[in-house]
């Protein structure tokens, strides 16, 4: 492979391990939200820490896993830092997870199956997802 065609499989990635990462804070609410900052940065990692946060406060838990389906990658150009950046599109299905409340009840709402477009920078050679925008339904 081509390294533009490495950095759009490893564009791909990122948005995967991100969800991999989330599912997995979400699923263990004793496990260090800091686990984050190694899969996002900016807007992505402030709500993520937010959501977790709240999720951890009010008691919530959740189990299973996110599948991330049929992501795209293409180039995006560079930020504002000069950094190079990636537009990952996938369909995010949810279905297979639960989020329950402290009492046992589903916190889970519809729909779940979610199509993301995602922005993902290198930094120090990571690649990490700075901006998350949920477009439509898949």
């Amino acid at each position: 492979m081509s390294p533009a065609d490495q950095d759009l499989t490893k564009a791909k990635a990122a948005v995967v391990k991100l969800w991999q990462v989330v599912d997995g804070l979400t699923n263990d609410p004793k496990s260090s939200i800091q686990d984050l900052d190694a899969v996002a940065s900016g807007q992505v990692l402030t709500m993520f820490q937010e959501n977790l946060g709240t999720y951890r406060a009010q008691g919530w838990t959740g189990s299973g896993n996110a599948i991330v389906e049929n992501p795209t990658a293409e180039l995006a150009g560079t930020n504002a830092q000069g950094l190079t950046t990636w537009t990952v599109t996938a369909c995010v299905d949810r279905s297979h997870t639960t989020l329950v409340d402290a009492s046992g009840k589903s916190a889970q709402l519809p729909p779940y199956r979610i199509i993301h477009s995602s922005t993902v920078v290198q930094r120090s050679g990571l690649f990490k997802v700075e901006q998350d925008q949920a477009t439509g339904t898949c």
